[in-house]
């Protein structure tokens, strides 16, 4: 488990600083000197890499250097494999997301009510919040068509209400019954949530790091407990007193 978490914590890191997925393992580590991380995530200082690398060994794991541009350079022993997999699972992933994410639809009538319309507005900022595009779509029927000035209007409050959000990347246009727009993301917002998953990230694995909730020691904070319990509880005398002071 805290190899996993280990993995991950250097997995973190190295998006966030962009630093290749290819980098230098084992024997492939050619500088003198590097200043190590061990599995548990202590410091264990700066020592040769001979030395390091048999510290791997003795645990099976491996000596990765994770930042090779600093002096002396960072290597951390973990399971370079489960790195690796992790890393293979997260691009994987982010592909998979993008490919399903990269243009969403929205439509409505012209005469939706407020409240679902409103719905409608939540259901747009969520797939922004996403960095997906939206095309928002006001279909008509019939005689509706003859109105599409309701659907510009309704049109227009969505962008009002998503103006801090998103841009209108596409003005409105009428095709096939359907007045639509397309809106996309803001990237100041796109940037925001990408800190956002960091910082999402990083609390998992401290989390994941914390282990259980603290355990009153020697029973203590159960007598604790007892104890606030009786006093808040009147005596059976008290009650009694109070009770003859009535009658």
């Amino acid at each position: 488990m805290v190899y996993d978490i280990q993995a991950a914590q250097v997995l973190v890191y190295l998006w966030r600083v962009s630093i290749a997925r290819q980098y230098r393992v084992n024997e492939r580590i050619t500088v003198p000197q590097v200043m190590v991380i061990g599995a548990d995530g202590d410091q264990l200082g700066v020592m040769p890499t001979s030395q390091a690398l048999t510290m791997a060994r003795e645990r099976n794991l491996d000596l990765v250097e994770v930042a090779p541009t600093n002096t002396p350079p960072v290597c951390r022993i973990l399971d370079y494999g489960r790195l690796r997999y992790l890393s293979a699972k997260k691009e994987r992933d982010s592909k998979k997301a993008q490919k399903n994410t990269s243009l969403r639809e929205v439509r409505f009538r012209p005469n939706i009510g407020e409240h679902d319309l409103t719905s409608k507005v939540r259901k747009i900022r969520e797939l922004l919040d996403d960095g997906s595009k939206v095309k928002v779509s006001v279909f008509f029927r019939g005689r509706e068509v003859t109105h599409q000035q309701i659907g510009m209007q309704r049109l227009k409050q969505i962008v009002d209400d998503l103006q801090e959000e998103a841009k209108m990347e596409q003005a409105p246009s009428f095709e096939q019954r359907h007045l639509t727009i397309t809106l996309a993301p803001l990237p100041r917002r796109a940037e925001r949530k990408t800190r956002e998953r960091i910082e999402d990230q990083d609390a998992e694995i401290e989390d994941a790091q914390g282990g259980s909730e603290a355990v009153p020691r020697d029973g203590l904070g159960e007598d604790n407990a007892a104890e606030e319990d009786e006093q808040s509880q009147p005596s059976e005398e008290a009650q009694e007193s109070s009770q003859a002071v009535r009658g």
